[in-house]
């Protein structure tokens, strides 16, 4: 079970409370802790998303604030769009310049034709940056210090090391050395069978003896090995999922841990009838800025049968702490503390405390609850997921309003008496 007292507890109550804290009634998108929909339409057409830019938001606060910091810089104003979701942010600050701006990243280098039309572009110029721009992992202690270098794509330049991300299921298992010596601390496969042989997500297969051997090489070298199962994979069916979900979770499993589940997808840039061995039909997406297109192969799970598999198994997989909360980088090198067992009172397993003031939130992780504290008793409340004792927990308070408070809240199941 995941330590909620740890960085991925603090994470899955960000992911349960970002979506109520930054619900905007008269906005135009929705945002998760690592997402971005609209409520009107989708971010591969730019019709919706231009719409969208000019609506407001649940960051006007933070795009105010970042054209305030461009403008009073001076020189070149550059925008990184490497992510649909950024695109109606991104169309929003383009908007309020005071001069055009120069635009890079990869969502703008493949969707540039489109984006050149569309009026807060329409003066900008796509250019290349005058240095490699990379990642950095925020958001794990020491907070002061940068983290390793993040590799989003795994067909994306090797970052300079140390560095944690995605690699090629394939190249990885022919060579793990080179793995080794780029400096790769934390690997991320994207798989989509596991059983005799090894699958990834551009189709590529592998013997599983081989994928063993390559990961007890990469474990020695002190790199961890993560894996995301992509689900809906052409000819990929829901048994031989269950199959891959079973071998992946296993005590002698050939990855440290499983971490996501991600609904497969076909990508406009893959052109090739056919994944692997198996044969294709490919059906062009009619969005201007689309980013998949529709596919069909015998055997293959349709997205409703997807769904409902991930409904299915999901839960539990999230329940014991195997899922990270969201596709947020921190979330796959961060490590969880064992919890304490001394007795007295302490904040229940799956609790966190959140605050944004003058707000108090309690966030149950196991039933995704957000239950709002009167700020008065949590501003006071001082337990903590290692035990202490009860008038340690509400400083200053008479014994019997204390005691009234603490069973209430353990009776809430927020606090627990050990």
């Amino acid at each position: 079970m995941t330590n909620a007292a740890g960085p991925l507890g603090r994470m899955r109550a960000a992911a349960v409370l970002v979506p109520a804290a930054a619900h905007h009634p008269a906005g135009a998108v929705e945002v998760t802790l690592d997402d971005l929909e609209l409520r009107d339409g989708t971010t591969e057409d730019s019709a919706a998303a231009l719409r969208a830019s000019r609506a407001p938001a649940p960051y006007d606060a933070e795009v105010k604030e970042a054209i305030e910091t461009a403008t009073a810089a001076g020189g070149d104003i550059w925008l990184v769009l490497d992510r649909d979701q950024q695109l109606p942010a991104t169309l929003t600050i383009a908007a309020r310049l005071p001069t055009p701006p120069l635009v890079t990243g990869r969502f703008a280098r493949a969707h540039w034709p489109v984006l050149a039309t569309l009026p807060p572009l329409r003066h900008a110029k796509l250019a290349d940056p005058p240095a490699p721009l990379w990642r950095r992992v925020t958001g794990l202690p020491p907070a002061d210090e940068p983290g390793p270098y993040w590799r989003e794509w795994a067909g994306d330049p090797v970052p300079p090391a140390p560095w944690a991300g995605r690699a090629g299921l394939a190249m990885t298992v022919a060579d793990p050395g080179g793995l080794i010596a780029s400096g790769c601390t934390t690997v991320v496969l994207g798989i989509c069978a596991a059983d005799h042989e090894v699958i990834g997500r551009g189709g590529g297969t592998v013997p599983m003896d081989r994928m063993r051997e390559a990961v007890e090489k990469l474990r020695a070298a002190g790199v961890t090995v993560l894996a995301e199962l992509w689900l809906g994979a052409p000819g990929i069916s829901a048994t031989r999922t269950r199959t891959a979900i079973a071998t992946l979770t296993a005590e002698n499993a050939p990855v440290d841990r499983l971490v996501g589940l991600r609904p497969f997808d076909w990508p406009t840039h893959w052109t090739t009838p056919a994944w692997g061995r198996t044969p294709v039909e490919i059906t062009p997406s009619t969005k201007d800025l689309a980013r998949h297109h529709h596919f069909h192969a015998p055997g293959t799970l349709t997205d409703a049968e997807v769904q409902a598999l991930i409904a299915d198994i999901g839960p539990a997989l999230a329940s014991t702490g195997t899922l990270i909360p969201a596709r947020v980088a921190a979330a796959y090198l961060a490590e969880d503390p064992p919890g304490g067992t001394t007795p007295g009172i302490a904040l229940a397993p799956d609790t966190v405390l959140v605050t944004t003031p003058p707000d108090w939130y309690a966030v149950n992780l196991r039933l995704g609850r957000v239950i709002r504290l009167d700020p008065r008793v949590a501003s006071r409340l001082r337990t903590t997921r290692h035990p202490i004792p009860e008038p340690d927990a509400l400083p200053g308070v008479p014994p019997k309003g204390r005691a009234k408070i603490l069973d209430t809240l353990v009776g809430n199941g927020l606090l627990v008496r050990t």
